[in-house]
């Protein structure tokens, strides 16, 4: 007899601490958030980070194809929050406004982009409104930029990385496109390899393609310093004069929700912006 009201007590205290748990897990606020490939492994860091801090929110975390896609997501409102490589457009605001959305942004943190030409060309560094020359077409030849008689060949990605793209066109080249006659890759990798195959090139990749890819050790190219005007100073890009600010081509990443959003929301939003975009543990 003794055994079996220990055995009922036993079934007792499992189906009571189910019941508990049950319960927490129902008063657990749940955040969804959607990410592009290119901040999803340290955003997903970041986030796990967030959850061993505030374990009553639960994270949601979904890599999204690219930006746009991430865009799409708030407005259709299947996330709560969209991390994104690029500002929002008008078309997109407008958008989420006929929803009834009114959208927040903020900037988490920044990217570099890096310039690259061939090992052969004399020149080592250019300022902001040459770059904007250059691979808008305005400047075909590098003699106009003070290099070598010859043809400027634009080397960039495509459609894969239209967040890339977007902040190269509105925010460095102000609105402009690029050269009609630029060569077009699919891969940051691709244009490493093409600038150091073909003289005269000149293309743009990522602070992670440039010195922490292995193409770079396999076949060279040239990193190109950058001025923010002919009388600033010319800046190396390095993981280091991005965190001070000090190169010139400071790429922002941003989190997007809606403007009145719930506190577990705006919990999180504050977390990114408080670890920012710098390398993170996980111990």
């Amino acid at each position: 007899m003794k055994r079996k009201c220990a055995f009922a007590g036993l079934i007792f205290a499992l189906m009571l601490m189910t019941l508990l748990g049950a319960g927490r897990a129902a008063d657990r606020k749940v955040v969804r958030v959607t990410s592009p490939g290119s901040m999803f492994g340290r955003m997903h860091t970041i986030s796990a980070l967030f959850s061993r801090d505030q374990p009553m929110i639960q994270i949601d975390f979904v890599r999204s194809a690219d930006v746009d896609t991430s865009f799409s997501a708030l407005i259709e409102r299947s996330t709560d929050i969209a991390l994104t490589t690029r500002r929002i457009t008008p078309t997109e605001d407008q958008l989420a406004k006929s929803q009834g959305m009114e959208l927040t942004g903020r900037v988490i943190g920044h990217g570099g982009i890096v310039l690259i030409t061939a090992p052969g060309n004399p020149i080592d560094g250019l300022t902001l409104d040459q770059v904007r020359k250059a691979f808008t077409g305005e400047c075909t030849n590098w003699r106009e930029l003070g290099g070598s008689d010859g043809p400027i060949t634009v080397v960039r990605v495509g459609e894969n990385y239209p967040g890339t793209n977007f902040f190269m066109q509105e925010d460095l080249f102000g609105g402009r496109p690029f050269a009609a006659n630029a060569v077009v890759v699919p891969e940051f990798n691709n244009v490493l390899r093409k600038v150091a195959q073909s003289a005269g090139s000149l293309g743009f990749v990522r602070i992670r393609d440039a010195f922490e890819s292995p193409i770079p050790f396999e076949m060279a190219v040239k990193v190109l310093k950058v001025r923010k005007d002919a009388a600033s100073p010319a800046i190396q890009p390095s993981r280091a004069t991005i965190a001070d600010s000090s190169y010139p081509i400071l790429r922002p990443y941003y989190v997007y929700y809606e403007s009145k959003a719930d506190t577990s929301i705006v919990k999180y939003v504050e977390f990114l912006e408080k670890k920012g975009w710098g390398q993170q543990n996980l111990l």
